[in-house]
């Protein structure tokens, strides 16, 4: 189910519910971003739900629409200028082009490794797109869809290391990358290079949420562990 809120002058809220007798397409909600048009879109389980504040508009794979959604289950959603950008559980990364209603396939493909099940989209202050999977970290050209991926030694993790990118934080000078495995990290994009954070002297933490504040500071939500408050003077509370 999705709960709207809305708030008045009193600043009481006011919140309405809505579940799959609205048309909502799954009760499991991963992901929720609002567009330049000011719609909603909502990733489920399920498909991809849009809201206009009245309606919901529900996308899911058809086997016999050529431009289809690739896959239902949606984990991680970003609109920017160019359109919806949609990451699934096994079709890799979906795009909506402003505009259009047929999804395209964008290819993430790195070899043998083809970054199926993306689990985190950021922008960065370029506009270049940040794409966090089970098989690691990509950054594409939201113009020419190129995708570029950064190997372990790039992130300054051992070659061959299993990499699950959890969340994704831009921030001025670089863009903070929560894991699965490795706990968390800033990455220089420019030159390549990372500095881990340990959080309580560990750096191996489950990082399950990053967002950075309007004084750059960064807050890091963890599996069973509580949030973290890394300070602009580098002190961790």
């Amino acid at each position: 189910p999705v709960v709207l809120a809305y708030a008045n002058a009193s600043s009481t809220a006011h919140f309405n519910h809505l579940t799959a007798q609205d048309g909502l397409s799954g009760s499991f909600i991963e992901a929720i971003t609002q567009d330049q048009h000011g719609f909603i879109w909502l990733g489920t389980h399920n498909g991809l739900n849009r809201y206009d504040g009245h309606d919901l508009k529900v996308f899911q794979t058809d086997p016999n629409q050529i431009d289809s959604i690739g896959d239902n289950w949606i984990w991680s959603l970003l609109a920017d200028e160019h359109g919806l950008w949609i990451g699934t559980s096994r079709a890799g990364l979906q795009f909506l082009r402003d505009g259009q209603s047929g999804f395209v396939q964008v290819d993430l493909s790195q070899g043998e490794v083809h970054h199926q099940e993306v689990r985190t989209l950021a922008a960065d202050h370029s506009g270049n797109l940040w794409i966090g999977t089970t098989e690691g970290l990509l950054q594409l050209d939201p113009k020419t869809q190129l995708a570029t991926a950064f190997e372990p030694e790039q992130l300054g993790l051992p070659t061959q290391s299993v990499i699950t990118i959890t969340a994704l934080a831009p921030t001025t000078n670089g863009i903070w990358v929560g894991t699965k495995q490795h706990g968390v990290f800033l990455l220089d994009p420019r030159s390549h290079t990372s500095v881990p954070v340990a959080l309580n002297g560990r750096h191996g933490k489950h990082i399950t949420a990053l967002t950075v504040d309007r004084h750059q500071q960064l807050w890091v939500g963890t599996a069973a562990e509580g949030l973290w408050h890394l300070q602009s003077n580098g002190q961790i509370i």
